[in-house]
């Protein structure tokens, strides 16, 4: 059975990439969300540690992921875009003429940001067990166009 451990902004990214991993993957996977926490109460999930992009930043270090990766296959790293300007996120959506990049562009940019503070030894040994869910805007505008009929009332 393939192990996947999560580093996600919240508890609906969660189970947005369970779902889609499972899915994929079938009955051969177990996922496990370590960021933020989960617990089940009385048939509920509920998210017991703080969520967000702060949160998935502050995991992204050589210990919090050698520790993923010790019990886990591989690493799913979430985060949406909709705050990269922000400060702490430190990631610009502009190039240095000021236009907006394309999403390949941001796309590298925000992994670029997410693996800045793991060392080269680390991302030699383990690089090809992390992915990168990378949502451009935010995780909730992939679905949108399920719940519309026309996608031209929708705007992300």
């Amino acid at each position: 059975m393939i192990t996947i451990a999560l580093f996600c902004e919240g508890a609906s990214e969660i189970k947005i990439l369970t779902h889609i991993i499972t899915k994929y993957l079938g009955d051969e996977v177990s996922v496990n969300a370590l960021q933020p926490e989960l617990i089940v109460n009385q048939g509920y999930e509920r998210q017991t540690s703080p969520g967000g992009w702060y949160e998935v930043l502050r995991h992204c270090n050589d210990r919090d992921v050698r520790n993923a990766l010790a019990t886990n296959d591989f690493l799913v790293i979430q985060i949406d875009t909709d705050a990269c300007s922000q400060v702490g996120f430190d990631v610009s959506e502009f190039d240095e003429c000021n236009r907006k990049v394309n999403d390949a562009q941001l796309f590298e940019r925000v992994v670029s940001r997410l693996t800045r503070d793991l060392s080269p030894e680390l991302l030699e040994e383990y690089g090809g067990r992390i992915m990168f869910a990378i949502c451009i805007n935010e995780t909730e505008c992939w679905l949108l166009p399920f719940y519309y009929e026309r996608e031209s009332s929708v705007k992300c």
